[in-house]
């Protein structure tokens, strides 16, 4: 069985159950996966994101450009 690593992983910071942010920082204390870049989506408005703790890399709100999204993707990944 082979393992996957996640080049990038975007999670959104609502969830029925659970939190995005509570996730995200779970796996940045992993020693596995504390390297993998993280985006966080929120239906927030900015000065909402701004009071957001959390070691996610980038926090998009929504609604928010596709062409948004892959710049940030992009410049995550090419770190």
């Amino acid at each position: 069985m082979s393992k996957f690593a996640a080049e990038l992983i975007i999670l959104d910071i609502r969830w029925d159950k659970s939190d995005g942010r509570l996730i995200c920082d779970d796996l940045k204390s992993n020693v596995g996966t504390a390297h993998t870049p993280f985006i966080l989506l929120a239906a927030m408005n900015y000065e909402e994101i701004a009071l957001i703790e959390c070691k996610a890399n980038a926090i998009i709100g929504k609604p928010f450009e596709g062409s948004s999204l892959l710049f940030t993707i992009k410049r995550l990944i090419n770190q």
